[in-house]
Parts: structure tokens; C-alpha cells; sequence
């Protein structure tokens, strides 16, 4: 993730493993299902979007 611009949203995943966030849906690791889940967004690139989970960050994509 780059650094700097950056920001931080906090979301609940669905029983599926989703998270809504600015009208898209993303899909988050199954471990996270039912959890509350920190969604990390670039100001610059809005369309890139990471979860963090731990120290761990892995970027995720918006379902079509």
C-alpha cells in the first residue's frame, strides 16, 4: 500500500465474506467472515483498496 495518502475505514464483513464501502463490494478473506474488518484506501488511487488484518495487508477488488 502506499504510503502517505492514504485512509482508514472500519466495516462488518457479512456472513459471505463481503464488506460495502463508497457503493461497492468487496470480498475479504474468509477468516474475517462476521468481523469487524479495517479497510485501508488510497486518496490518490480510490479505486485501490486494502484490508489489514494484523500487520498483514492484502489488497482486495470490488466484485462485479
Amino acid at each position: 500500500m502506499p504510503t502517505g495518502a492514504s485512509g482508514t475505514v472500519t466495516r462488518f464483513a457479512k456472513n459471505d465474506a463481503t464488506v460495502s464501502w463508497e457503493g461497492k463490494t468487496y470480498e475479504v478473506p474468509g477468516h474475517l467472515r462476521r468481523r469487524s474488518v479495517t479497510l485501508s484506501y488510497s486518496f490518490l488511487e480510490p479505486d485501490r483498496v486494502w484490508v489489514i488484518d494484523g500487520s498483514t495487508q492484502a489488497e482486495v477488488n470490488a466484485m462485479r
